[in-house]
Parts: structure tokens; C-alpha cells; sequence
């Protein structure tokens, strides 16, 4: 199946507002941890590529669920991993830093990059060498008025806010400009994921699409 072009991901983590990270999953719950994703609403899914079921995932769920989903690569720390991730045809490469290189990458291959910045010099940068999204991290530590301030400077900033974000304050980040979350444990608890408690899972995420529908 072929990847979702860059701009058709880029429209679907928009319109989605919610990126799920899956950090901790394993391997055999990577498939129904997306089922309850996609029961909620929630279809951006990015999973760590530095971990062995990451990796292994990839490729598997890319062929079962193809455009069902905008699927994501995360925890790319250098270009030779965003390469590696490119060719397992993911929808957009998620970085912790605003690296150059892997910028450089994502845009020869085609796909959405996704790259992590903290200060406004780090934004700033990541906007200067062409970044589709920016992911400011920790973003419960900055705050929504944080994303408010650096788009009253620059209103054109893709930003999107990472760590920390929940169903208690998404809607503060949103309607301070934040184009999108991604979101771990807030939408997928520790204790659901270890319990196989799917039901929690898929009430997460509707919870947050809620919250995106009606911020917007």
C-alpha cells in the first residue's frame, strides 16, 4: 500500500488534532491498541522507531491499515534513522530536535517532518529549514500562553503541542493556536495499556476529538 502524500498527512493531522504516541506498547498490542484509537476517532498514529517493536511494527501496520491511518515515525534522532524510517514508507517523521538533516530527509522522500524545538531560537530555526510541524516540548511545563505569545510574533508557526497535554488542558492549547497534540499517556494511561483496557483507550480518544471539534 502507498504512503499518504505530504500534503494529505498534513491535512489529516490537522483535521485530527490528536497524534497519539504509542512509547511503551508492545508488539501484540500495537494492533488492538489502533483499533480503540480508531474507534475514538483518533487515526494519527506515530510509533517509536529506536525500539525493536517499533521497528518491527512499522511495515506491518502500514500493510494492514494503509490510509485508514496517517502513521507516523517517532524518536528519530538522526538521518540515518529518518532515512530508515522513509523507507518503511511512514506518513511523517517525528524528531526531538530541529535537526537540519533530517528536515532534508523528510522532504526528499516526501514526508511530513515533524521536528521538536523548545525556545524560540530552536522554533524559530525548525521554521527557518522548512519543518511542516513543530512539536514544542514540554508543553505543559511552557504553557498554552507560551503558544500564544510566539504566534502573536509569528502568526504563521505550525506549532503543535507535546508532553504533557490531556483532556484537562488541550482546549487551552488549541485555542491558543496550537494546530494539533500529540499525546501519550493522556490519552493512552500506563495502566490501560498493561491491562489491555481497550475500552479506556477508545474512551480517551473520543474525549479528546470532543475536545478538538469544539475548540475549533
Amino acid at each position: 500500500m502507498e504512503m499518504l502524500d505530504r500534503k494529505t498527512a498534513l491535512e489529516r493531522i490537522r483535521n485530527t488534532g490528536v497524534v497519539a504516541v504509542l512509547r511503551r506498547t508492545e508488539l501484540a498490542q500495537i494492533g488492538p491498541t489502533i483499533e480503540a484509537l480508531l474507534a475514538g476517532g483518533v487515526d494519527c498514529i506515530e510509533l517509536p522507531i529506536a525500539t525493536h517493536a517499533g521497528i518491527l511494527a512499522l511495515p506491518q501496520v502500514h500493510e494492514q491499515y494503509g490510509d485508514q491511518i496517517c502513521l507516523g515515525a517517532g524518536s528519530v534522532f538522526n538521518a540515518d534513522l529518518a532515512t530508515l524510517a522513509a523507507g518503511l514508507d511512514v506518513d511523517f517523521i517525528s524528531a526531538p530536535s530541529s535537526d537540519m538533516a533530517i528536515v532534508e530527509v523528510c522532504k526528499a522522500r516526501n514526508v511530513v517532518s515533524f521536528p521538536g524545538a523548545m525556545t524560540p531560537t530552536e522554533i524559530i530555526r525548525a521554521w527557518h529549514v522548512g519543518a511542516d510541524l513543530i512539536k514544542v516540548f514540554p508543553a505543559d511545563l511552557l504553557g498554552p500562553a507560551y503558544f500564544r505569545n510566539m504566534l502573536a510574533q509569528l502568526p504563521g508557526l505550525p506549532l503543535v503541542a507535546a508532553g504533557g497535554v490531556d483532556r484537562n488542558n488541550l482546549e487551552d492549547f488549541l485555542r491558543c493556536g496550537a494546530q494539533a497534540a500529540a499525546v501519550g499517556r493522556g490519552l493512552l494511561p500506563e495502566a490501560a495499556v498493561a491491562a489491555g483496557d481497550y475500552a479506556t483507550i477508545t474512551e480517551h480518544a473520543r474525549t479528546l476529538r470532543e475536545i478538538v471539534n469544539r475548540s475549533r
